[in-house]
């Protein structure tokens, strides 16, 4: 990897690779910032506890020379090599030695662990790097129990019923009498975050058997994980076991009976890899690792789970016995443990990795853990770029309920709750950024400036009628779960005081809920509607839930009060969308508001503003119109506005007179003196400079009669209005075939 030389491997063939010099860079870089520029760790290693079987180059320090371990190609040990020194002198690192000759007797007096450099490519001249003490022989053991504990981890065996000192155990191998079982258990409903496992080995001849359970406390617990640890327990205790045989002797395969079929298919092919994305991968890998380092043959068999529920009690198999029994204890196990609060510690031995990031020690998919671990770290500078929480205070929140709340809802849901979180629901206020002719008002209170933090806020009396029906739907949840009576009081209020009330305004002189309270505030309204809410309140209750019975878990009820406040949270948007978007009779809410709103303006128009055809309008049955369907509605509307428009345009007509006291000077200077057998007859008005008299009219027949003007018995003459005016100073057009008149009808028609 340092040169970009093709490397080999003894125990496992992968796949040919060929990377390319980017990704050998890569590499480098990253065993750089793991180590040093010069790939040197910052710190010296400890003392050598544990023997590999890998392990090739040691050092005889009464002998002053290197001995390498030649084995073949499947591990096995065929020569041990010694290199002697090629000169005399002060020994130094930088001191050859050359292979000398090779033995096939171990040699007695080896004391370090070596590491060489090799000086040519036929490794018969090397360097001495460094050298490390052998970890001292274990000490004696007398029987199985004291095997067990000197590998470490004493609370692994804790659970664990032996009779006796074991022996009967090495006997059955012997005798090929001793078989297994086991049965993993996990109660989500019980403590989601609790697994546990019950295994036994028996001696088929004898009767005589050994009992144990382990149960771990952890964010990975599930029934896969308990079943894996029930073989991991039975490998290690006949590993144990093994340690007491006599030098080659033959052990028939030990039957290992589960009902699960993951756990037998990994169990029968532990030289087989695991995937990437393996679930439950830290202990899968331990179990195939057990099973290749164990001396004895075993075999992973099937057996029907919890036949008792569909078959009766007399047929039931040995091993479907077995496999109840181990279920019942393990179930057991796991109320004991949360009673005694109890657990494993998750260090298994032999186990020679571990990966963690900052979460803690990786489970299953080293990459999905990384990204979460970088997404935490993100999520923590955003958020507080944001202004939605300070890195102060991120850590204050339940981000494990949080989780798991999340995880149970759709995937559409879980859409909605990043555009709410980060401010980007379809709101007035972004709608307007997109399309100008959007009012950025709350389309219920008509609040300007329409965000994502008035969803919960807003007064309209409907959305406060919403959220308190919300409210009271969470109390009862709060009442179902065991919640702390006065914590389901303060959160109560502290909902219905919609944001405006202060956690520190409701609650006593407690100092437990003063420190709550200082950090809810801190929090604010927001956090707390949108699911994140503090650790502290997960505490309170969890001291309220040890002191009853209850099989509630406080981060289980953590986690559903999450669910519930992200409900209520949209309960509220959902109202203010139906408020937008519902539509009956094909018109939305608004709609229906604004047609209501201009009959109710129309109602109140005065009769005398309409014509007289058209004052029905207003005698019609309203009750009716108002329960009537929309259609209706918009047609009186309709008519009330055209109506109004005609009296309108009425009114204008009336007020709009034209006088031309020039018109009848102007017919009479245009008429011809000749004419005698036809006449014209034409009007004209002139201001009467009286105020008391009105305008006086002449007319003539003809132009020889006599003005008659000033005569008094005259009746007045008619005062043209504008259409008659135009009728009477303009000609006509002639409506005849090309005129415009009659391509204008023609286009109408």
């Amino acid at each position: 990897m340092l040169d970009g030389s093709e490397g080999s491997s003894r125990k496992k063939t992968y796949p040919t690779e060929k990377p390319i010099p980017r990704d050998i860079a890569l590499w480098q870089s990253a065993l750089q910032s793991l180590s040093s520029a010069s790939l040197h760790l910052p710190d010296s290693l400890g003392a050598v506890l544990r023997l590999s079987t890998d392990i090739e180059w040691f050092w005889s320090e009464q002998e002053q020379f290197i001995v390498r371990y030649n084995r073949a190609d499947n591990g096995d040990i065929r020569a041990y090599d010694h290199f002697i020194k090629s000169s005399q002198g002060i020994h130094t690192r930088q001191t050859p030695f050359h292979w000398q000759y090779s033995t096939h007797q171990r040699p007695p007096h080896l004391s370090h662990l070596a590491s060489v450099r090799l000086i040519s490519d036929d490794a018969n001249q090397v360097r001495l790097h460094s050298i490390s003490t052998l970890p001292p022989p274990p000490p004696t053991l007398n029987d199985i129990r004291a095997v067990l504990h000197s590998w470490g981890n004493d609370s692994l065996w804790q659970n664990l019923e032996l009779v006796g000192d074991g022996t009967w155990l090495v006997d059955g191998l012997l005798q090929g009498t001793i078989e297994g079982a086991s049965d993993g258990s996990f109660m989500v409903k019980v403590c989601p975050d609790v697994c546990s496992a019950a295994f036994m080995l028996i001696c088929t001849n004898t009767q005589q058997k050994l009992v144990g359970t382990w149960t771990e406390q952890s964010p990975f617990a599930s029934n896969y994980r308990g079943e894996i640890f029930g073989g991991m327990a039975l490998t290690l205790l006949l590993r144990a076991a093994a340690t007491f045989l006599p030098p080659n002797s033959q052990i028939s395969p030990v039957k290992l009976w589960f009902d699960n079929s993951g756990v037998i298919h990994h169990g029968n092919k532990p030289e087989a890899d695991l995937l990437e994305r393996q679930s439950q991968a830290d202990v899968l890998s331990l179990l195939k690792r057990y099973l290749r380092d164990l001396p004895i043959p075993v075999s992973f068999e099937k057996v029907e789970a919890h036949a008792d529920e569909y078959r009766p009690i007399w047929t039931f198999t040995r091993e479907e016995r077995w496999n109840m029994d181990m279920d019942r204890i393990a179930k057991s196990a796991i109320l004991d443990a949360l009673e005694t609060h109890s657990f494993i510690t998750p260090n298994f031995p032999f186990e020679t990795f571990r990966s963690h990031t900052g979460f803690g020690k990786i489970s299953g998919s080293p990459i999905e853990a990384i990204y979460a671990w970088h997404g935490y770290r993100t999520a923590k500078k955003l958020f507080d770029s944001r202004g939605i929480v300070s890195v102060i205070h991120f850590d204050l929140i339940f981000w494990d309920g949080m989780k798991k709340a999340i995880s149970k809802f759709p995937d559409t849901f879980r859409s909605w709750i990043a555009k709410h979180v980060s401010h980007f629901c379809g709101t007035n206020r972004q709608l307007s950024r997109m399309d100008p002719s959007v009012r950025n008002v709350c389309p219920s209170c008509g609040r300007p400036d329409e965000s994502t933090s008035h969803i919960t806020r807003c007064s309209d009396p409907g959305r406060v009628a919403s959220l308190t029906a919300a409210v009271d739907d969470l109390c009862d949840w709060l009442d179902e779960n065991d919640t702390d009576p006065y914590l389901q009081h303060l959160i109560e209020e502290y909902l219905l005081g919609r944001g405006v009330l202060q956690m520190a305004d409701i609650i006593d002189p407690d100092p437990r809920f003063i420190a709550f309270a200082e950090i809810h505030d801190n929090l604010g309204w927001d956090n707390f509607v949108e699911g994140r809410i503090s650790r502290r309140l997960v505490d309170l209750q969890a001291q309220y839930l040890s002191t009853i019975q209850t099989y509630v878990n406080p981060n289980s009820w953590g986690s559903g009060l999450i669910r519930q406040l992200l409900i209520l949270t949209h309960q509220q948007w959902l109202y203010r969308n139906c408020t937008v978007h519902y539509k009956s009779d094909g018109r939305s809410l608004p709609q229906h508001k604004e047609i209501l709103q201009k009959v109710t303006r129309l109602l109140r128009t005065d009769e005398d503003l309409l014509l007289p055809e058209d004052r029905d309008l207003l005698h019609i049955d309203f009750a009716q119109l108002g329960q009537g369907p929309t259609i209706d509605q918009e047609r009186w509307i309709a008519n009330m506005e055209s109506a109004m428009v005609a009296g309108r345009r009425h009114r204008a007509r009336r007020s709009r007179r034209v006088r031309l006291p020039g018109l009848r000077r102007r017919q009479r200077s245009t008429q011809p003196s000749s004419s005698s057998s036809s006449s014209s007859s034409s009007s004209s008005s002139s201001r009467s400079t009286q105020p008391s008299s009105s305008s006086s009219s002449s007319s003539s027949s003809s132009t020889s009669e006599p003005d008659d003007s000033n005569n008094p018995s005259q009746p007045p003459t008619h005062i043209l209005r504008s259409r008659e005016y135009i009728t009477s100073y303009f000609a006509p057009i002639p409506d005849t075939e090309g005129s415009l008149r009659y391509r204008r009808r023609r286009r109408r028609t």
